[in-house]
């Protein structure tokens, strides 16, 4: 048997047709290959976590990338808060966050699960293909040169003459009605929406010795722009009721609401309050804060922009948004996923006005048109 050396540019290319039939534009680095990579590690290693899911998809890259760049790779996956690219794909419904009960009922560890093979129907025919079959097996046998990768998700197109829905339902692909796919908390107004969060605040018991070690405060009090920026830990002039993360021992901070006095914590209310066994608890700290910054007079900031092709670009400034946001955004618009951070979409201008109607009623945000 001949063996044949190959270079890391050469392998890279390979991996990445490997990965993506449907593309051959792609670099290794993209986020349409990354996502792949993780569709495809997840089902074999799941259930598990979002650290020993980007473990593996790392280590194959290894050789073929550079230190520098696996590093600013592992910081896509994970993000810093919630907001990397395995949370993208949580949130587009190719995995599943599940927070199994521990004893006596408590939420423990949160675990990552396949999600099930589905689809979502858009009015012209297109369909979003949602979840992971197990064992590597392909989502869509004999099809998969047609999905269309977009960032982190996936599409399937109407051609003429033919039935996306009838062609994805007899590969066993459930299709999703948009209520129970989007599953979107009830509209409420900001201030009513703080009180509520406050009123359960004022209910739990005083922390004793007014300190939680390692604590993050998300400061309302900057800038709301710069989302990365307004974290950091309390002082002494940090007084009121602010979103947070606490360390745990054995699994991410959690997030949760605290009640400080001069930089000393009296009150800690866990999230997710109102679903702890379904909702994630950075979606309602999310959707909390945007809350909190509409009351203060700076509220979340969306940037609408025309482009030449005629679509507008959707842009949220100043913070990652919510799974049910961006469930809803990735169904209507085309994703545009930036180097870093969060997507970003496109829509049809006849789409876009319905869009910003809906995150000004659910994130209470101000919309800039440039």
């Amino acid at each position: 048997m001949e063996l044949i050396s190959r270079s890391a540019d050469e392998v890279s290319r390979e991996l990445v047709r490997l990965v993506v039939e449907s593309r051959d534009d792609l670099e290794l680095g993209s986020h349409e290959v990354l996502a792949q990579l993780v569709r495809r590690v997840a089902s074999f290693k799941c259930p598990t976590t979002n650290r020993e899911l980007a473990k593996p998809v790392l280590e194959s890259l290894k050789g073929l990338v550079g230190e520098e760049q696996l590093s600013d790779l592992k910081e896509l996956l994970l993000g810093e808060r919630d907001d990397g690219l395995i949370d993208s794909l949580i949130g587009c419904g190719d995995l599943q966050e599940v927070t199994p009960a521990g004893n006596h009922g408590h939420p423990v560890g949160k675990q990552l699960y396949l999600g099930a093979p589905a689809f979502l129907r858009r009015d012209n025919g297109d369909c979003l293909v949602i979840g992971i079959r197990s064992e590597g097996r392909r989502l869509l046998p004999d099809f998969e040169d047609r999905i269309e990768h977009t960032g982190h998700v996936r599409w399937f197109r109407s051609v003429e003459g033919e039935s996306p829905a009838s062609i994805l339902g007899g590969l066993e692909l459930r299709e999703l009605l948009e209520h129970e796919w989007l599953r979107r908390p009830v509209e409420v107004t900001s201030e009513e929406l703080v009180s509520k969060y406050d009123q359960a605040l004022n209910r739990v018991n005083p922390i004793g010795g007014g300190q939680i070690e390692g604590l993050e405060l998300l400061d309302s009090g900057r800038p709301s722009r710069n989302y990365r920026a307004r974290w950091g830990e309390p002082t002494r002039t940090h007084t009121g009721n602010y979103v947070a993360r606490r360390p745990q021992a054995y699994s991410a901070p959690r997030w949760c609401y605290v009640a400080v006095d001069s930089g000393q914590v009296k009150f800690a209310l866990d999230l997710p309050l109102l679903d702890p066994f379904w909702a994630r608890g950075c979606d309602e700290a999310w959707r909390l804060q945007a809350a909190i910054d509409k009351n203060l007079n700076h509220p979340l900031v969306v940037t609408v922009t025309g482009q030449d092709s005629g679509e507008d670009l959707l842009n949220i400034l100043s913070m990652p948004p919510p799974r049910w946001v961006q469930r809803r955004l990735d169904t209507v618009g085309r994703v545009i996923q930036p180097e870093k951070g969060w997507p970003r979409w496109c829509f049809r201008r006849d789409d876009v006005d319905e869009e910003i109607r809906f995150l000004e009623a659910m994130m209470f945000c101000r919309v800039e048109r440039r």
